[in-house]
């Protein structure tokens, strides 16, 4: 059953879900493991679809879903935006006595309302958890990002550091992203040079491109063009 479960990884990790898949329905012995491996394979292609059907018959095949089982449902909700089913996964998560305490769980919960436009419930989870990752920071800084609340990123930046969770490369994508959805180019301009000069974090390419959509929202035309020609990274397009 390793075997198996590592050839149906191996299908699903190159994108060959269908692979993935005909090895599944070789193998002789599944497990849980078996089970999951699919199923995030599904999700990496969103399938949405396969993933839930995968779930059914995982369900009828005698295997209860588990956390991780849990979260790769949660990760589906959040890419189609469809916040009845996430409610109706954590109600679920709640029966099967899989605590939002979990971590992965509570991480995939905040992402997942966050995405769906459900800043109330993100909190939520977010403040009833006693243990906050910088992913679970990260999402609920996601959440206030869409919507261009810079004075919540803010304030989550903040606290975030206060509870000694040092900010990454994805910290400061939500703090540019925001910045760009409000047009705060000063704010902006502030975060982008203190991500290097005092947190010590270098840039990616994604900081670079929050900037110049930034440009682009403010009619600021000329530096975008300035900034893609000086890009420190190559594009294909």
């Amino acid at each position: 059953v390793d075997i198996g479960n590592t050839m149906v990884l191996m299908y699903a990790k190159f994108g060959l879900i269908d692979l993935a898949q005909e090895i599944f329905n070789k193998l002789q012995d599944r497990d849980v493991v078996s089970w999951n491996t699919l199923i995030a394979g599904y999700v990496d292609q969103s399938c949405s679809e396969q993933v839930f059907r995968c779930v059914e018959q995982m369900q009828i095949s005698g295997f209860p879903p588990d956390a991780i089982t849990f979260v790769s449902l949660l990760k589906v909700c959040a890419t189609v935006r469809d916040i009845d089913k996430g409610k109706f996964i954590h109600s679920q998560i709640e029966r099967h006595g899989l605590s939002t305490q979990n971590l992965i769980i509570g991480n995939a919960l905040v992402d997942m309302y966050g995405k769906c436009g459900s800043v109330e419930e993100s909190m939520d989870v977010f403040d009833h958890s006693l243990e906050r990752t910088i992913e679970m920071w990260n999402a609920l800084m996601t959440t206030f990002s869409q919507t261009g609340c810079v004075n919540d990123i803010r304030k989550v930046f903040m606290e975030m550091q206060q509870d000694n969770i040092m900010p990454n490369h994805v910290t400061f994508s939500c703090v540019l992203a925001a910045c760009s959805h409000s047009g705060s180019v000063d704010d902006a301009s502030r975060a982008f040079l203190s991500i290097n000069t005092f947190h010590g974090v270098p840039h990616t390419e994604d900081h670079y491109l929050c900037i110049v959509d930034l440009f682009t929202r403010t009619g600021e035309l000329e530096k975008a063009e300035a900034m893609v020609k000086n890009l420190p990274f190559q594009f294909d397009e």
